[in-house]
Formats: C-alpha cells, sequence, structure tokens
C-alpha cells in the first residue's frame, strides 16, 4: 500500500495514523512542508543534544574523560 503524506508525516512522528488523521484536510504540499519542518526540527534537536553532550564531557575529570567519551558516543562521532 501507497504512504499518503499523513501517514508518512505519522510515521517520522512515530504515532498512530489516527492521531493525525485531522491534516487530511491539507495539501499534499502542505503536508510535505509540515513533514519537512518536523524533519528540520528533530535533525536540531539532535545536533543540540550532541553539543550538550560534548559539553558536558568538559565537566568529568580528565581521567575519566576518554570512558564517558565512549559510553555517550559509541561510534566515536565526538
Amino acid at each position: 500500500m501507497a504512504s499518503t503524506p499523513v501517514s508518512a508525516l505519522a510515521e517520522r512522528l512515530d504515532v498512530p495514523v489516527g492521531s493525525v488523521a485531522g491534516l487530511e484536510a491539507c495539501s499534499a504540499e502542505e503536508l510535505t512542508h509540515l513533514d519537512s519542518l518536523v524533519e528540520a526540527a528533530f535533525v536540531r534537536e539532535q545536533e543540540a543534544v550532541e553539543a550538550g553532550l560534548k559539553a558536558t564531557l568538559q565537566a568529568v575529570p580528565r581521567p575519566l574523560r576518554g570512558r564517558a567519551k565512549s559510553l555517550l558516543f559509541p561510534g566515536g562521532d565526538a
């Protein structure tokens, strides 16, 4: 079954489609725009969390910092 803009938005938000069913009155363009805004907000949120974690590492005592970094950033992304 093809994904509708409303179901795609519900999937991105990880909510049941019924939770956003009221958005079916919106046009496909409006839903696409809303979906892109939600995606951008999630990206900014992830960046803010990562920046906060990196800043927090500075408060960890130096002897423990390497271990804390490996726990917070298991992929070595810090």
